[in-house]
Parts: structure tokens; C-alpha cells; sequence
């Protein structure tokens, strides 16, 4: 309890442009670590097996991507609810949401994974895979499947470690995990020859290692602000429910994510081919390194923003939204830099002097994240609602820009430009969005300083 008094002082009263730093760095560097085994595990999957292997990981993006859906559905939302209960002081009930997320996960994977199992083959000719890239394809998903509830409570729960005021250890998490995962890699890979199967392997078993780090913590770590306790494992509808309510508009996010990179893939082969597709990888690589440091500064400021909200401090939730806005811009000017300057040679990182992927990488990654400062906005922007508990802005904002934009400018801008029209959609949309949420910031700011000077509360959600 002493634990929770102590964040909920530094919530409440640091300077807020230091905390957010403080909160954003760990969350950075284990995001970095992250995306840089992505990184790794592609490059040396490129290099030993060929732009067709390549092909076929790529290919299996869109169901990662829903597990990756299941999992911010209860891990966001069960961290941005830990966060506002604990701006609320309700303890107890905090404790009660970090069982129940661990229990939805638990579950969660094991059907997620068994359903993956059943359908894999027709899941992954749907999703694009060829006769030429389904082996792959095919032996590095149905590897990883086995692994899905432990990969669920090694990512998911990290938002848990942020929310209770421990991003140290939840970047120690990532690292760890990232160093074995990097490692197993090479061994696997190179001096073993396992191929594709070893990478998913490897994978795998460092999931293994850092869900088991992240249960002892909250079951007997030192630093432990919440416990992890047995009987908080049954379900309970009352906590279930605004859990599943908060992390909706990330989820919708992920499987219109899913939806998209399934498109993009279909659109790649129709009007390239094969290696456009294993392309693309490599572009989503880079696009993941690049989008790195947002993605920590949105974890570091979820707890940031969600206790003070909850507190109904909302001086110190306008200073963190205009902060966070403010640093994701600077970071999107620097990205924006690095891949208009080098764009072939970060595609040749990936394809083994293969100079058709590299031009077709170079030329994509040049256009396909030619707004990546927006990019950057848009998603600060759309996550700040997310951490305020108000789920349905969040949600239409993800929808106007992942769905009603993107999806009809995909398939109708190819036909006009072709390959480039591929490459352009995604950044055309974030201008869109842009557009939108740029005014609806403006406005909530304007409200935020409207009421921080009054007696009558903001409402804490959306109905």
C-alpha cells in the first residue's frame, strides 16, 4: 500500500514534463527492444532462406494482428482501468482487474491458439500466401501458435507493470525477452539450421521467459505495488465488462489493422508480385522502429494521464496531452529524416543484395511513410482518449482513419497510379486524419482548461 501512495504522489505532483520523460524512456527502450528483434529475427530470416521467406512472415501479419487485437483489448484495457481506479484510490478493485486480466488472457490464448491450429492452412491461403511462400508461412505460424497464451501474458500484462507505476520493470521485461529471442534467433537459425521453424521457436520460448518473470513479480516481486492473487483469477462481469468497454477501440484498431494489411498484400501481388510483398515487411520493420518512441510515449503517458484524469486533476492532464503532443511531433520530424534520406539502403538491410527488392523497399518505404509526423499526432490523439476512459471518440476517430479513409483508398487509388497508389493510401489517409483530429485536440484542450478552474467535474466516460 505504501507503494501505491508513493506513485500516486509522483502522479499527482511531479512536473509533468519530467515524468512523462521519466514514465516514457523504460516504455521506449523496451519498445525499441522489441522492434528491434522484429527487426533481427526478419533480416536474418532474409538473408538465410531468401525475399520468399521473407514473403511468407509477411503474410502472416493479419492474424498476428488479431492476436495482438485480443491483447490490447483486455491488457490496454485493463491497464488504463488499473490507472483510473488508482487516481480514484479504489486499491482493492485495482487488485481485482489485474486477476481478471490474467484470467482473459489465460483464456483467451488457449482458443485463439487452438482455433489458429484447427484452420491454419485455408487462414493463411486467405491471407495471401502463395504456393511458393505457404511453407513458410505455414511452419512459422503454426509454430508460434502453441505459444499464444504466453505471448499474450508476456505483452499484455506489460500495460499492467506501466499502470501501477513500474516501467522499469516493465522495460527489463522486454529487454530480456528481446536479448534471449535475438540469440535463440542466430543459434537456431545459422549454426543449428532450423530454418524458419527455429525462428518462431526462439520466439517462442522467450515469450516463455518473460511471462513467467511478469507472474512471479506480481505474485512475490519486491517492487510490487499490486498482487496477483488466486482468487481474483474468477471472472466477474462487473469488472469484465468496462474492461473490455476501455480497450474496444484499440482492438477495433488492430483488426482494421489486420483487415488493412491483408489488403495491402492482396494489392501488392495484383499489381507486383511476390517480392513486393516480402517488400513490405521490411517497410513494416522500419515503420515499427520509426514509430518506436511514440509508442513508449503513449505507454509512459497512459498512467500519467489516466490517474490524473481519474483524480480529476485535469490541469496535469492538459500539461501531459500537449507535452505528449509536442514530443511526438519532434520524434515524427527526426523519422521522417531517416527514411526519406535512406531508403535503400534500410531496404537492402533486408534483401540480400536482391536489387529488385531493394528498389521496390526503397521506392515503397519512400512514399508509404512520406506523413509520418501526422502519423505520430494521429495516434497520440486517438490513445489520449483511450487513457481518459471515453472509448467511443477513440473508436470513431481509429474508424474514420483505419476504415472509412484507408480501405476505399486502397482499392481504388492502385487503379489509377498502380504500384505507387499502394504505397500512398496509408499516408493520403493520415493527412485525412489529420484533418479531423487535429480540431477535436484543440477542442479538448479548450475544455480541459475550461474546467480545471471549476468546481463541477469533468464526467470521467461517455455514458
Amino acid at each position: 500500500m505504501d507503494k501505491i501512495h508513493q506513485r500516486s504522489r509522483e502522479f499527482a505532483q511531479e512536473n509533468i514534463y519530467r515524468l512523462l520523460i521519466r514514465y516514457s524512456i523504460p516504455a521506449t527502450v523496451g519498445s525499441a527492444a522489441f522492434t528491434l528483434y522484429n527487426i533481427i529475427d526478419r533480416i536474418f530470416i532474409g538473408h538465410a532462406m531468401g525475399p520468399l521467406a521473407l514473403s511468407g512472415l509477411t503474410v502472416t501479419f493479419p492474424l498476428f494482428m488479431t492476436c495482438i487485437a485480443i491483447g490490447v483489448l483486455v491488457g490496454v484495457g485493463g491497464g488504463t482501468l488499473i490507472s483510473l481506479r488508482l487516481g480514484e484510490r479504489r486499491y482493492q478493485e485495482a487488485e481485482n482487474i489485474l486477476g481478471n486480466v490474467v484470467a482473459l488472457f489465460m483464456l483467451g490464448g488457449i482458443i485463439m491458439g487452438a482455433l489458429g491450429l484447427i484452420f491454419l492452412k485455408p487462414l493463411l491461403l486467405f491471407f495471401g500466401a502463395t504456393e511458393t511462400t505457404l511453407p513458410f508461412a505455414s511452419a512459422y505460424l503454426g509454430t508460434l501458435l502453441w505459444f499464444v497464451p504466453v505471448d499474450f501474458l508476456a505483452m499484455g500484462t506489460n500495460n499492467c507493470l506501466r499502470a501501477e507505476g513500474n516501467p522499469r520493470i516493465s522495460m527489463y521485461t522486454l529487454i530480456v525477452g528481446a536479448i534471449l529471442n535475438i540469440a535463440l534467433d542466430y543459434l537456431f537459425i545459422f549454426p543449428m539450421q532450423m530454418g524458419i521453424f527455429g525462428a518462431a521457436l526462439a520466439t517462442g520460448i522467450s515469450k516463455v521467459v518473460s511471462a513467467t518473470w511478469i507472474m512471479l513479480h506480481f505474485r512475490v516481486g519486491k517492487y510490487r505495488a499490486l498482487t496477483l492473487h488466486i482468487r481474483n483469477l474468477r471472472l466477474k462481469w462487473t469488472l469484465v465488462r468496462p474492461l473490455m468497454t476501455i480497450g474496444l477501440s484499440p482492438f477495433i484498431m488492430q483488426l482494421v489493422g489486420s483487415l488493412i494489411v491483408l489488403l495491402l498484400n492482396k494489392q501488392l501481388l495484383r499489381y507486383s508480385g511476390e517480392v513486393a510483398v516480402g517488400a513490405m515487411g521490411a517497410i513494416f520493420s522500419i515503420s515499427m522502429m520509426l514509430n518506436m518512441p511514440v509508442w513508449g510515449l503513449i505507454q509512459g503517458a497512459q498512467p500519467i494521464i489516466g490517474f490524473n484524469y481519474g483524480a480529476r486533476n485535469f490541469r496535469r492532464v492538459r500539461q501531459a496531452l500537449k507535452a505528449s503532443l509536442l514530443y511526438a511531433g519532434v520524434i515524427g520530424i527526426a523519422g521522417l529524416i531517416i527514411c526519406q534520406s535512406a531508403p535503400y539502403f534500410l531496404s537492402g538491410l533486408f534483401g540480400k543484395g536482391n536489387s529488385e527488392f531493394i528498389e521496390l523497399g526503397g521506392r515503397g518505404m519512400r512514399l508509404f511513410l512520406c506523413m509520418l509526423p501526422l502519423t505520430n499526432l494521429d495516434m497520440v490523439g486517438i490513445q489520449f482518449f483511450q487513457a481518459t476512459g471515453r472509448p467511443r471518440s477513440s473508436i470513431l476517430l481509429n474508424l474514420f482513419k483505419n476504415g472509412l479513409c484507408l480501405i476505399p483508398t486502397l482499392l481504388l487509388l492502385p487503379r489509377v497510379l498502380g504500384l505507387d497508389g499502394v504505397w500512398l493510401a496509408s499516408p493520403l489517409c493520415d493527412l485525412a486524419a489529420f484533418l479531423l483530429i487535429g480540431p477535436v485536440l484543440i477542442r479538448e484542450v479548450r475544455r480541459l482548461k475550461r474546467f480545471q478552474s471549476v468546481a463541477i467535474p469533468l464526467p470521467l466516460s461517455e455514458g
